[in-house]
């Protein structure tokens, strides 16, 4: 079993936040795709997502490099697992968060999933 979840489904998003809580089921390659359909509004708005691990479920830290802000249409595809920039996803939970930043900024359709890619 992998995981797969969907963070936001063709969503508008305009502040930050975060996914719900996910268990890890142990693959050893996950992707976060995230894709920006639409062109946000607002003056300089951007997104940057992140991905955080915890072993109790309850404290989570950040892991692999910072992840570029997203400020136009487009998709920016990131790997996580041995050997990539980003590290393995290592901890028992999993969780995904993103950072609005901006005056009124607005994304008015994103589409973000987390997946184990393990074959």
């Amino acid at each position: 079993m992998s995981v797969h979840t969907k963070v936001h489904n063709n969503t508008a998003v305009s502040a930050s936040g975060s996914s719900a809580v996910i268990p890890n089921f142990g693959s050893k390659r996950h992707v976060l795709n995230v894709v920006v359909s639409t062109a946000p509004t607002g003056t300089t708005p951007t997104i940057t997502y992140a991905v955080q691990t915890s072993n109790d479920g309850i404290t989570f830290n950040t892991i692999g490099a910072a992840l570029a802000a997203l400020n136009a249409v487009g998709q920016q595809r990131t790997m996580y697992g041995p050997g990539t920039t980003q590290g393995v996803v290592a901890g028992k939970f999993i969780k995904i968060i993103w950072t609005v930043a901006g005056t009124t900024p607005n994304f008015p359709n994103i589409t973000a999933a987390f997946t184990g890619v393990d074959c």
